[in-house]
């Protein structure tokens, strides 16, 4: 778990060094918030990907 966590911690550190057009933020009671941006993405489906992904491990994203 704490993999995991430190995980999502990394990635939302990189991504919010870069500025977005279209964001999602994400959070959770005594985690990190964690933010994605759709440019940060290859495509639109990996972004999508990465947003589902927080979401299945507890986020609320908005």
């Amino acid at each position: 778990m704490k993999k995991i966590i430190l995980s999502f911690a990394v990635l939302a550190l990189m991504l919010s060094v870069n500025s977005c057009k279209k964001c999602t933020t994400c959070t959770k009671a005594s985690s990190p918030d964690l933010k994605f941006c759709e440019n940060d993405y290859s495509s639109k489906d990996d972004y999508d990907d990465a947003v589902a992904l927080a979401t299945l491990g507890g986020y609320d994203c908005n």
